[in-house]
């Protein structure tokens, strides 16, 4: 079975998808000869940092980080400066494990250059170098302090996650004391952390050696550093994922008699719990042992009850163990974050956790709902189209085949499409339009535009490779899929980060309050409005994510008109909903934002932003043609490009004396080469490409066909940069008495008008 929006992707579009598709190559033109006509080698030098560069964001972020003293979140969700003042942050995720402190100054720099002033660090608290359970490695505390430095000297904050399940893959034959799962990527990805004293125990050893010594680099332990806004305890397990299925042995007995214990507690036996269920079973039962058995997970999903039609004795007993489940997690977070702040005298915000569950529709509430004791509700949340083949975890490989996907024609899928949690903050701490993907150019205003409108407050993008610019690889046929400091994720962060931090765009008033009983979470009650699916890595393999296949009574499209909120308690209140009429309007399928500064048409995949700082288009303008704004006129022959304008020094444009247009294309590596197919995945036939070669460095970018006019006459010059943002020539500006019109460069991304 066909999925017709796949198939109107890679049809309809078939030209712009691969600037070497073969639809679009002249007869006897090869696909080399078609990219030399087409586009134009990025050059990447290394940025010298050179304080004459004419774009250079590192103003934004103060003196050092934390200067004003420790990030908090106030009472509507929103940061705070130590002086009290509001604060939001750009970021990115640093995994990169370079060990010399002069290249992580020079990181710093090149990231607070171009607009971040968060960090998102990765340690990893199982390495090589420890040997077995229990062993803390010194080095990686100290890379970590010395990482924390550097930043804190560029003004860029850090968010420190403490532990990932996903570090413990190889710890099968030096892991002792702690129960191994089998058959699973890591063998502790199983949700053993919120089960097992003695995980938890290290845990808390090795977070107070990282947090409570002495940093040599700053004088101050990372708890007392206001540079570090955030602790984020855990990443990616859950008791409510599939990976629970892995508790095995050990791990499974110590579940089960956790549980029977809490029954007990609960219903007086777990004689009684079996009678207060009707007599309801499940697997593992063993009560003379007072150990209680588990439903497999996906029996709780909405799947599983239409399967199964579970009578109303098991319907109770489901809602007991999504119960424990919930409250097991919720009560591990609350312990730990009390020992944060007793013991390690954390006094800054925390975040739980950030993952998924096995249905997002059902269970998610009940996984965020877990995190609530934190003030940081969080979700990793990928974008991507179909990519099949044989290493698709974290590699674009020649053979594959891909379908690419655009937020403009599936506004649904936007990653911080989100229910926030009323009075907390919102983080999504790894976000990618991930390779291969032709429209890469939308995301980064997409997210600030969407982000600015919802008060979703921070989205990390996935993730820095180096301290510089990252090319295709040269050393094995492929390119890795999530490098963020590419020219058209990482080169288009300046004009959004400025339009985010600023607050160039307005926040919108909630468009729904969905307010819900506990009870709503344990019965797993559809929600009145959901998220979709979206896309992981790790384990939606070799494709893209399933849908939810969810219809409820609030449009979808309700996320991209203001902020939807939920709102839990013992005795809810009505929830509250505005008529969604005025914005969303199916037929011509176009929806607003409820302060009129966004307009997307997802029919024709246009994005329009306009403000009285920054006026900008996205997607696909070739087919949309002239885009006049109140300042602002914007012609481009690309068929898909993203063009802003923005003031720089914080003034309408009519006024601005310093303004950023900011044009990003389509990316490629040199030599790239694709070909029609269609292809099988998940009992889908998708109409897309084949790769018939990867190529290698440099990045080809396609030519600027764009010509813009600002209502602004006392811009006097156009100076064009080159990709570090140094002035490399100028272009003539065509004037008249209220504005002035100029042609953009084929081969650069920034001009700065003065």
């Amino acid at each position: 079975m066909s999925n017709p929006l796949l198939t109107i992707l890679a049809g309809c579009f078939l030209i712009t998808v691969g600037l070497q598709a073969a639809s679009a190559a002249t007869e006897g033109e090869s696909p080399r000869q078609l990219q030399e006509r087409t586009t134009w080698p990025c050059p990447l030098p290394p940025d010298t940092l050179d304080p004459a560069a004419l774009l250079d964001l590192r103003y934004l972020n103060e003196e050092q980080a934390g200067m004003h003293g420790f990030v908090s979140v106030d009472a509507e969700g929103g940061f705070r400066r130590g002086d009290g003042e509001p604060l939001r942050f750009w970021s990115t995720v640093v995994k990169w494990q370079t060990k010399d402190p002069a290249e992580m100054d020079r990181l710093a720099g090149w990231l607070a250059k171009r607009g971040v002033n968060l960090v998102r660090l990765h340690p990893r608290i199982w390495t090589r170098e420890v040997k077995q359970f229990g062993q803390i490695d010194r080095q990686e505390h100290d890379h970590v302090r010395q990482m924390v430095a550097a930043l804190k000297n560029h003004g860029i904050y850090t968010q420190l996650l403490l532990y990932s399940a996903m570090d413990g893959q190889g710890l099968h034959d030096r892991v002792e004391g702690v129960p191994v799962g089998r058959e699973v990527r890591s063998p502790l990805q199983t949700g053993i952390l919120f089960l097992h004293e003695g995980l938890q125990e290290f845990l808390k050893e090795w977070t107070t050696a990282l947090l409570t010594e002495p940093n040599p680099h700053t004088g101050l332990p990372l708890a007392e550093d206001p540079a570090v806004a955030l602790i984020e305890i855990q990443n990616e397990d859950s008791l409510l994922f599939h990976t629970v299925r892995n508790l095995q042995g050990e791990d499974l007995r110590l579940a089960q008699s956790l549980y029977g214990q809490w029954l007990a507690q609960r219903y007086g036996s777990l004689e009684q719990a079996l009678t207060a269920w009707g007599g309801a079973r499940a697997e593992g039962d063993d009560l003379a042992e007072g150990r209680a058995g588990f439903y497999h997970l996906w029996d709780l999903t909405r799947a599983g009850m239409a399967h199964h039609r579970p009578s109303a004795a098991a319907r109770r007993r489901m809602a007991d163990q999504t119960q424990w489940y919930t409250e097991t997690m919720r009560n591990f977070n609350k312990e730990f974050i009390t020992f944060l702040r007793e013991e390690c005298g954390v006094r800054v915000p925390t975040i739980p956790g950030n993952w998924r569950t096995a249905d997002d529709v059902t269970l998610i509430e009940n996984e965020r709902y877990s995190y609530a004791v934190g003030e940081v509700i969080a979700a990793n949340r990928y974008f991507t189209g179909v990519h099949a083949g044989s290493r698709t975890h974290y590699w674009v490989s020649q053979d594959d085949h891909f379908a690419p996907a655009a937020i403009v024609l599936e506004p649904e899928r936007l990653p911080i499409n989100v229910r926030q949690f009323k009075g907390k903050a919102f983080a999504v701490p790894e976000t990618m339009w991930v390779e291969p993907n032709t429209y890469q150019s939308e995301g980064a205003l997409a997210i600030a535009a969407y982000q600015s409108l919802t008060g979703v407050d921070i989205v990390h993008w996935y993730h820095q490779r180096g301290d510089d610019w990252h090319t295709p690889a040269t050393w094995r046929p492929g390119y890795g899929k999530f490098s963020a400091n590419t020219p058209m994720i990482q080169g288009l962060w300046p004009a959004a980060a400025l339009l985010f931090r600023q607050g160039y765009l307005q926040q919108a008033r909630p468009v729904l309050i969905e307010r819900r009983s506990l009870q709503a979470l344990w019965q797993r009650e559809e929600p009145v409005i959901a998220e979709q699916a979206v896309f992981d890595p790790n384990r939606d393999i070799s494709d893209e994510a399933r849908a939810s296949g969810f219809e409820g009574p609030v449009d979808p499209l309700a996320f991209m008109v203001g902020p939807v909120l939920v709102d839990y308690s013992e005795d809810p209140q009505p929830s509250e909903l505005i008529d969604l009429t005025p914005y969303i309007d199916r037929d011509g399928r176009i929806v607003r934002a409820r302060t009129g500064e966004i307009a997307l048409d997802y029919g024709l995949g246009l994005l329009r932003v306009e403000a009285p700082k920054v006026q900008a288009a996205a997607g696909f303008l070739g087919r949309a043609g002239r885009q006049e704004f109140a300042d602002v006129t914007i012609d481009s022959g690309n068929e898909f490009a993203s063009v802003i304008i923005i003031a720089m020094d914080d003034r309408p444009l009519r006024e601005s004396a310093r303004v950023l247009v900011q044009v990003g294309t389509r990316q490629e590596p040199t030599g790239w080469d694709v070909e029609e197919a269609e292809f099988t995945t998940r009992d889908q036939t998708v109409q897309g490409f084949k790769i018939v070669d990867v190529g290698g460095p440099p990045w080809q970018i396609e030519r600027a066909d764009v010509r813009v006019r600002v209502a602004n006459p006392s811009l006097r010059t156009a100076h064009v940069l080159d990709i570090n943002g140094m002035p490399v020539a100028t272009v003539p500006l065509d004037r008249d008495t209220d504005s002035v019109t100029f042609r953009f460069p084929v081969d650069a991304l920034y001009v700065v008008l003065e």
